[in-house]
């Protein structure tokens, strides 16, 4: 709800909790760890810290691949969103190379 709201500082403190009660309950399904990362990143997009949002799109993109390294659904927006912070934070060739991979 927060993330909704718009308060996104108060967002990443709920993610962050969630994220660590996953990983220390070692979750089997990888997807829920993907996701919450994802939403980490997105709050620090909209709050303009674009390094931080690629660390999390990062964290991720290394989790969905662990248990499924080529067909996941959702790798081609985790690299959509890496190539946009890579442009916002002028890293061009990373993002020409993050946007390649949705080709």
């Amino acid at each position: 709800m927060h993330d909704k709201l718009g308060d996104y500082s108060k967002a990443i403190e709920f993610y962050q909790k969630g994220l660590e009660i996953g990983e220390k309950l070692s979750l089997t399904n990888q997807f829920n760890l993907t996701e919450i990362c994802e939403n980490i990143g997105a709050a620090y997009n909209h709050i303009g810290d674009y390094m931080k949002a690629l660390e999390f799109y990062q964290k991720s993109l290394d989790i969905c691949l662990k248990p499924f390294p080529s067909n996941q659904s959702n790798l081609a927006t985790i690299d959509n969103d890496m190539a946009q912070n890579y442009q916002y934070v002028q890293q061009y060739l990373k993002a020409i190379e993050a946007y390649k991979k949705n080709t």
